[in-house]
């Protein structure tokens, strides 16, 4: 290792850690985020897979939002790549000082023969490549629905093909060109020269920041994952090719797992509610900048302006969304039961 004072390298080790718990946040987050995604495209594939036929218009509905999502997907994880690599290269950056060449030396492969051995292949780029494909096959999917509709309706400019057609092309190119990151640094001096008191406080805060991001990533998996499943359960719940007692159980099934997904998203959020005021009281206390204050505390601290669409809870829309699916899994529970003949 090189030779550094003692200071420098204490500086040097505080900076290895935390880009080596910001480069496994980041690898966590990258996995995460396609279980996101993985929900809304299972979903519109249970949906196409259900109603290409017999309902066209809203097949190419669904064929565009899992057109839109798929785009939002690879984009999504070509950003978790991204950021990924730049926690790579600041443990490399001074991995040298602290223990020498750990992650720029790679070690020889073991030999265990040809079929289960190891090989060096990056997971990360195997999963961007997956979903390059998968929106490949939505881009087919929604082209065919596309001139389904146009043959069944004797003209492609019909005003309905045109509006079903065009938007999620032009809301997928707003995508590309209106979402990429800015380069904004937030300089924040106060927490470069910490001192021996401080040290515990900084320990402690670092502690509840990372739980309450995990608490946060658990509410919005909770929903996604609710949502497949009630994808299989109401296309099982609205087919005529099921009996009336195998729809009741699918429909009863649904309700309960919008259920179970409030009630376990609620929890989630309860404790992340909780880590992020205990975060927001250290913070005060200390006089640090408001990292975990209101989201207009922290456009204003970074200078970046607040769109009016940010002040709706996406919490709460969720939590009415899946209200909504328990009010209609209800209705077809009332339904398949007293009027089995009306679905």
């Amino acid at each position: 290792m090189l030779e550094r004072s003692a200071q420098q390298q204490k500086q040097d080790e505080k900076r290895l850690q935390t880009a080596l718990q910001t480069r496994q946040f980041e690898i966590d987050l990258f996995w995460k985020r396609s279980v996101f995604f993985w929900g809304f495209i299972g979903a519109a594939f249970v949906g196409i897979a259900a109603l290409k036929n017999e309902q066209p218009v809203l097949s190419l509905v669904i064929a565009g939002l899992g057109t839109v999502c798929s785009i939002s997907w690879t984009l999504v994880n070509r950003g978790s790549k991204y950021w990924q690599e730049q926690w790579e290269s600041k443990v490399e950056d001074v991995e040298d000082f602290v223990t020498g060449p750990l992650f720029k030396r790679r070690e020889p492969p073991q030999k265990k023969g040809w079929w289960l051995s190891g090989r060096q292949y990056s997971v990360s780029k195997l999963a961007i490549a997956i979903s390059d494909y998968v929106l490949l096959v939505w881009i087919a999917i929604f082209a065919r629905q596309v001139w389904l509709v146009g043959s069944l309706w004797g003209s492609y400019r019909h005003p309905t093909i045109a509006f079903l057609g065009a938007v999620p092309v032009i809301y997928s190119l707003v995508i590309l060109l209106r979402s990429r990151s800015s380069d904004t640094n937030v300089e924040v001096n106060r927490m470069e020269n910490l001192t021996k008191k401080e040290m515990p406080v900084v320990a402690l805060y670092q502690t509840v920041s990372s739980r309450r991001i995990s608490y946060d990533s658990l509410i919005w998996q909770t929903p996604i994952l609710g949502l497949t499943a009630q994808a299989f359960l109401f296309t099982a719940a609205l087919s005529h090719g099921n009996t009336h007692v195998a729809r009741y159980i699918a429909a009863s099934l649904a309700g309960l797992t919008s259920l179970m997904s409030m009630q376990l998203m609620s929890k989630h959020r309860h404790h992340e509610v909780i880590d992020n005021q205990m975060l927001q009281q250290i913070e005060k206390e200390n006089d640090w900048p408001p990292f975990h204050g209101k989201s207009a505390d922290r456009a204003k601290l970074v200078g970046q302006p607040r769109p009016w669409y940010v002040n709706f809870s996406s919490y709460w829309i969720w939590m009415a969304g899946l209200w909504a699916f328990l009010a209609l899994a209800v209705a077809l529970v009332f339904i398949t039961w007293f009027r089995p003949d009306s679905l």
